[in-house]
This record gives structure tokens, sequence and C-alpha cells, in this order.
């Protein structure tokens, strides 16, 4: 078994442009516990040096953030990794050493990962992986900066990240600056998940397509009460569990990824499943609709009378929107142009339009819930076609080419 795995792991990389080595390695689920706060880091002669640079990024980022000792270079001196962020797109890790026992920077990367122990010992592996798509950095040290190589990236099936036999413990902030993690708070601040709503009639699509790869956090009132309940039930039935309730029962029925099995026993969900699982039920308590089991509402993807009379659609409703289907991020907010509102397009998957690299297009808000999207550039203004928002998303309209995209609310 272990032969065939790594033969995949093998297929996959040889396939993949740019690739500069092979990692010998099992692709395996990436377990949650390779995250939690399992090290003592205080006790290690150099965290005292670095004891500075943690609490202030405790303090100032909380929760959101963690950190890691480790010799990169095998030299005697353990670097400090620390990171932190509010999502995917803006999340960042910055590396430290000791230059005559004092901190100094030595390079960041970017996006929450998994971090190994390299095969030779020589640098770390930094693992990211979201839907399906992985990254994985060969990250080595030298003359007192970091060096970032990218050994393997792009598809590699639902949940088969990378993974070998020597994690690198990441811990929470939990004591160094910060009082503990207060997870009454998740339902605050803008949602970090996506909500792919064509996912309940697609076989193979899920409505919630990370529930079981991070922790979610960010209640909103444009989600229905059943969507919350689906949520759930979407959780359990990635692992099979055999519904009892016919309507819901009917509902997983119908997609290729779910296996009913007797057998099953809570004791396969995940740390992220189970706190997923929480939230989502607070969610629902807090919205108080009538759940219905689950089962999707048709009014859901109706546009709604919720932005009637509010004035500027897009200083109540900007935000960040993800499209489903591509994960390409576009930011909608309020400037001091002569708009009502800006468009910035990411122009790379997975990106924030916060890193850079954009289109940005003017919005003049021309209904209750429409907004027209304007080109702006070296003095030629064109219309190029309109931004209607729904329910927990928007769909752009690009009069050009007579395409149609659909985003949804938050920011994987």
């Amino acid at each position: 078994m272990k032969k065939k795995m790594l033969d995949k792991c093998q297929k996959i990389a040889v396939s993949m442009l740019g690739i500069v080595a092979i990692l010998p390695c099992c692709l395996v689920t990436v377990s949650a516990a390779e995250t939690d706060s399992t090290i003592d880091y205080s006790s290690m002669t150099e965290y005292s040096s670095y004891a500075e640079v943690i609490g202030d990024t405790a303090a100032t980022h909380g929760e959101n953030g963690n950190y890691a000792l480790h010799d990169i270079d095998q030299d005697g001196i353990k670097e400090l990794i620390i990171s932190f962020g509010e999502s995917d797109a803006d999340w960042t890790n910055y590396v430290y050493t000791l230059e005559n026992g004092m901190p100094q920077s030595i390079g960041n990367f970017s996006n929450p990962v998994l971090l190994y122990t390299a095969d030779d010992n020589n640098g770390i592996y930094c693992v990211y992986g979201h839907m399906g798509y992985q990254k994985v950095d060969h990250i080595t040290k030298q003359d007192n900066q970091i060096l970032i190589e990218t050994v393997m990236e792009g598809d590699v099936g639902n949940g088969e990240y990378y993974s070998n036999d020597s994690p690198i413990i990441q811990s929470s902030f939990q004591g160094d600056g910060m009082s503990q993690d207060n997870e009454e708070d998740n339902l605050n601040g803008m949602p970090n998940y996506i909500v792919d709503f064509n996912g309940t009639s697609k076989a193979d699509g899920y409505l919630f397509p990370d529930s079981s790869n991070y922790k979610f956090q960010g209640y909103s009132e444009q989600y229905q009460a059943w969507m919350y309940q689906y949520g759930i039930n979407e959780i359990y039935a990635r692992h099979g569990y055999a519904f009892q309730t016919p309507e819901v029962a009917e509902l997983f029925t119908e997609k290729t990824w779910y296996i009913p099995d007797e057998s099953f026993d809570e004791s396969c969900l995940s740390e992220v499943e189970l706190y997923n699982i929480d939230f989502l039920s607070k969610c629902l308590s807090t919205n108080g609709g009538d759940a219905g089991y689950g089962v999707p509402s048709n009014e859901q993807s109706e546009p709604s009378n919720l932005y009637e009379n509010t004035g500027n659609l897009i200083d109540q409703y900007g935000g960040y929107y993800t499209n489903p289907d591509t994960y390409r991020i576009i930011k909608v907010y309020v400037s001091d142009s002569s708009y009502d509102g800006i468009l910035d397009v990411s122009k790379s998957e997975r990106i924030s339009p916060d890193a850079g690299g954009v289109i940005t297009y003017g919005l003049e808000q021309i209904s209750e819930d429409t907004a027209k999207i304007i080109s702006d550039r070296k003095g030629t203004v064109l219309e190029c076609g309109t931004m209607t928002f729904y329910d927990g998303g928007v769909n752009i309209y690009w009069s050009n080419n007579g395409t149609n995209e659909t985003y949804v609310v938050g920011m994987p």
C-alpha cells in the first residue's frame, strides 16, 4: 500500500512543470494534531531571546497565529517561525534567527502551512493544501536569509496532501501575551469560508467545500437556517453517516462521494470538523429560523429585497467575494473616488486583491441591488457590465463577452 501511494505521489510530481525535485513521501490526510500546542517551546534556550517578538505578535494578532522553534540549517541555533493572518490570502510566516543573541528577520513566505523537517535535515518543507490543490516549498537558510524553492505544486485529489514522519509542531500563542483562545467570539467578524450555492445540486458538490479543512468563523445573516443544518449534515455525510430521516438520506444518496457506512463512529471526525459542527450549530441557533432538516430552499438563490432603501449599496455590502468554481477573489469597497464604490478583481486564483495584481473598476449604483461596472483607464471610460447583489453573494455580468460569474461572500 505504501509503495502504491509513493508511486502515485511521484507520478503527480513528474506531471508538473518546473519540478526541481521529487519528494519521497506517502500522501496522507493532514492531521489536525500537527498544529496542536503539544510542545513547550518556552523551555528551549532560544525562547527568551525571541520572547519579545512572540509576545508582541500574540498581543496584536491573538488567536489568529502560531509559532515554532526549529533549527533550519542545523547550526545549533533554532530559528523562530511565527505566523499570523485573518485568512489564507493574507496569512504570512516570518522567519527570525539570532545574530549576537538578538532576533533578526531573515525572510517570509505566504499561506497557512504545515511544517515538516526536510528528508535530508537540510531545511524544512512547507505544505499548503486547499480543496485538492497542494503546494510544497522547500525552505533553506543561507547567509542569514531564507531561500524558497517550490518542489511540488498542483492537484492531488481530495485531501491527499504531502506528509512525512517529522512534523514541526506549531504552537498557539496561548500564554504568550494573550488570553486563552475565546472561541465564543468565532461568530464575530467576516465569514472566512466559502458557501457554494450550486454545491447542493452538483452530484460531486459541497455547500461548504472547506468544512473539513480549516476552522470557520463569522456568522452571516445573509445565509438561511437550512444552510447551517445542511452544513452539519454534510460533515457527517463525508464520513458515511447513515441518515435515518428520509429527506436527508435522499439528499446525500445523490452525491457521488457519499458512501453510507453502518459502522460509522463519531471518533472518525477530526478536531476541525467537530469545531465546525459546533460553529454551524451556533450559527443555526443565532439565525433562529426553521432549518427543515437542512433541505435546500429554492428561495436562497433568488435576489432579495434585503438592499431596499439602503442608500449606498457598496458601503453596506462591500467586502470580499470568491468564485467557488475558479477561486478567483474580488474585493468591493467604498473609496474617495467619484464612483459609489470600487471593484478589484484579482488576476490570480486564490490570491487576495490586497496582495496586488488586480484589475480595478469603478462601481455606480443604479438600483437597490445593482451597480454598473465602469472601466476608467487613461481617460477612457467604458461600461463593462453590471454587479447584482443577492443573499450571500454577487452576480457579475460582463457585457463585453456576454458571460456571467457568480461570487459568494467570504475569502478562503
